[in-house]
């Protein structure tokens, strides 16, 4: 299951890294995520704000292998998106739901 587009980089031998980061570890905190997902819920920020609150959890819990939550994030993530309306919301929404 993959969230993003496929991207190929080719590095010469003398540039291909010998240790490897963990980018996920200093993602958004899921906390403040559910924080920003709560004040778009409260009508409190455009549905596009809270529709990318909901990808960014989608992809957090796609990362634990919860793939049924992510779907549900999505899902809405999109529809929220349509009502805003955010065509780039809604398909980047789309997008990462085709990828599951």
């Amino acid at each position: 299951m993959r969230l993003v587009a496929d991207t190929k980089i080719v590095l010469p031998d003398s540039e291909i890294p010998r240790s490897w980061y963990n980018i996920l570890a200093d993602a958004p905190h899921p906390q403040y995520l559910t924080e920003a997902e709560a004040l778009g819920r409260e009508a409190l920020v455009p549905g596009s704000y809270r529709s990318e609150a909901l990808r960014a959890l989608a992809a957090l819990d796609a990362a634990e292998g919860d793939t049924e939550s992510a779907r549900t994030r999505l899902a809405e993530a999109r529809e929220l998106a349509r009502q805003a309306p955010d065509p780039w919301a809604e398909q980047r929404a789309a997008l990462d739901l085709q990828r599951l």
